[in-house]
C-alpha cells in the first residue's frame, strides 16, 4: 500500500493540469497515488489523463462524474482513498521539488499516534501569474507542536491558504454535505467540526505546494457563491452558532445570525423552517430577523 494519496478534483482545467502532472512526475519519493476525480469535464481532460496513464511514470486513479461540484468530487475522492494520508492538491496547484519525501519524513518524525491529531498543516506558496514567483506569506506559529484550524486563525493570527494532510481514517469521518441544486459550500464548514471533535494539526514549516488561481477556479466573487450556493452557506453560518457562541462577540454571533436567515431565504426556505432549524432561538433570532432585510439588499446588490 502507497502511503500518501494526492487528490485532485479537476473540472476543465485541461489546459493547466500538466503543471501537477509534471511536478509529480520528478518527485524522487514514489510513495504516493494521484487520485483524479473529473467533475464531468468536457474539455478532453478524460484523454488527457488516459494517456498519462499509459505513459507508467506514476499512479494514477482516475474517476469520472457527472459534474456536482468540488464537494461531491471531494467526497469520491475520500470515498476511493485506501492510503493512510490524504491531502488535496487542487487543479491549478502543483508540488515543491521534494514535496513527497518532505511530507512523509515530517509526519513519521513528528506523529506518535495521538488520537486527538488529525493531520499536518503548511502554507501554500501563492504565485503570481504573471512571473510565477511566489507571493510573500504569513508564516506559520513558530514554537508550537500543534492547534485546531480554528486557533490558527483566531489564536495566531494567521492570514493566508493552507495545505493540510490529513490522516484518512478522520478525514472520511467529516465528509461534505451534499445539497440537491448547490456545487460549493466552504472548507471551513469541515474545519469547524473537525476542531469541535477535539482535533489539531502538526505545524510544519516548510510549503510543498505552488498556488495559482484562476478566473475560473472557485476564488470568484464572494457574491456570486453566494448567490449560487445559499443553502450552503446558511448551513455554515448555522453551524458558526452552534459550535462557537460562547466564544464570539454578540457582534459576530448577531452577523452570523443575520446571514444565516439571509442565505436560508434566498434559498427558498419558509421563515418558519428557518426559525425552527435555528441554532439560537434566543432574542439575538428577533433581532437578526429585524435587520435581515436590510443586509440582504445590501447583497442582493453585488449580484
Amino acid at each position: 500500500m502507497k502511503a500518501l494519496t494526492i487528490f485532485t478534483p479537476t473540472y476543465n482545467r485541461g489546459y493547466i493540469l500538466h503543471k501537477l502532472y509534471n511536478s509529480l512526475c520528478i518527485q524522487k519519493n514514489q510513495n504516493f497515488v494521484w487520485l483524479i476525480v473529473d467533475d464531468g469535464s468536457t474539455d478532453g481532460t478524460r484523454a488527457l489523463i488516459e494517456n498519462w496513464i499509459a505513459e507508467s511514470k506514476i499512479d494514477i486513479k482516475y474517476f469520472h462524474q457527472e459534474n456536482g461540484g468540488k464537494m461531491r468530487a471531494y467526497n469520491k475522492g475520500l470515498k476511493e482513498c485506501t492510503t493512510p494520508l490524504f491531502v488535496c492538491v487542487d487543479s491549478d496547484d502543483y508540488l515543491t521539488e521534494n514535496a513527497i519525501s518532505d511530507i512523509l519524513n515530517f509526519w513519521h518524525e513528528n506523529y506518535s499516534g495521538e488520537q486527538n491529531v488529525a493531520g499536518m498543516v503548511a502554507n501554500r506558496l501563492m504565485v503570481s501569474s504573471s512571473n510565477s514567483k511566489p507571493i510573500e506569506t504569513v508564516q506559520l506559529p513558530m514554537g508550537i507542536r500543534s492547534c485546531s484550524m480554528r486557533d490558527l486563525g483566531q489564536l495566531y493570527g494567521h492570514i493566508g491558504e493552507t495545505s493540510i494532510v490529513f490522516l484518512s481514517t478522520v478525514a472520511k469521518r467529516f465528509p461534505f454535505p451534499e445539497i440537491e441544486g448547490e456545487r460549493f459550500i466552504t472548507e471551513s464548514f469541515i474545519y469547524d467540526q473537525i476542531d469541535y471533535s477535539g482535533f489539531k494539526f502538526l505545524i510544519y514549516q516548510n510549503p510543498f505546494v505552488f498556488c495559482e488561481y484562476l478566473p475560473d477556479g472557485y476564488t470568484r466573487s464572494r457574491a456570486a457563491i453566494y448567490r449560487d450556493a445559499p443553502l450552503g452557506w446558511a448551513m455554515y453560518f448555522n453551524q458558526q452558532i452552534k459550535f462557537w457562541k460562547s466564544e464570539i462577540s454578540h457582534k459576530a454571533h448577531l452577523k452570523s445570525l443575520t446571514y444565516y436567515i439571509i442565505m436560508s431565504k434566498l434559498g427558498g426556505r419558509t421563515f418558519a423552517d428557518i426559525y425552527n432549524q435555528s441554532s439560537d432561538k434566543s432574542m439575538y433570532f428577533a433581532i437578526a430577523a429585524l435587520l435581515a432585510p436590510y443586509y440582504k439588499y445590501k447583497l442582493m446588490k453585488l449580484f
